[in-house]
């Protein structure tokens, strides 16, 4: 045989293929229709929310404002609907210095003001998609604060309730309304 019948002999047999499964899937049935899901008089649960729905901001405009000053901090609702508030900026509008440093896995923030004990924070920072840190300890002028055990970031920064901030740095009152939520330290 020669070149030119080899190869006519072997598009012929690839357009036989070809045809043959043209054929073969012409001729399988249309997929049938789902069946429609049955509807329950059984009300579905609510999904319990995720550890990035546990953090709302107070408000979509609302405005931080620290001894009297706007912060470009958002003030945000934690879980159990607590008011949590910026621990570095809220610390620095009320005079006092922050410092953070890390060691090993560990990160510390010093807080610290002139005639004030000291407040050291010690913790270990969250992991990618996570907002709490772990490990957490925290004393003042040496002698331990209570703490939930847990620390909220948020971005990137540590949020704390307004119990914490009492007890570790001073005593404030705090006013939320539909505009701005406002800290100030108690006379």
């Amino acid at each position: 045989m020669s070149r030119f019948g080899r190869s006519i002999l072997v598009v012929t047999v690839c357009l036989c293929l070809l045809i043959s499964f043209a054929a073969c899937t012409a001729n399988e049935p249309a997929p049938l229709p789902s069946p429609s899901p049955e509807v329950s008089a059984e009300p579905t649960p609510t999904p319990e929310p995720t550890a990035a729905e546990e953090f709302t901001p107070v408000g979509a405009n609302v405005k931080l404002f620290i001894n009297g000053n706007e912060t470009n901090a958002v003030p945000y609702y934690g879980p159990g609907h607590v008011l949590i508030l910026p621990l570095h900026p809220l610390a620095e509008a009320l005079d006092f210095r922050v410092e953070k440093a890390m060691s090993g896995t560990r990160e510390t923030l010093t807080i610290s003001k002139d005639d004030v004990d000291e407040v050291v924070l010690q913790y270990i920072p969250p992991s990618v998609g996570q907002n709490t840190a772990t490990n957490v300890t925290a004393t003042k002028g040496g002698a331990n604060i209570t703490i939930d055990g847990t620390l909220f970031f948020i971005d990137g920064t540590v949020y704390v309730p307004e119990a914490f901030i009492d007890e570790a740095l001073v005593q404030v009152d705090i006013t939320v309304n539909e505009t701005s939520v406002n800290v100030s330290p108690q006379a």
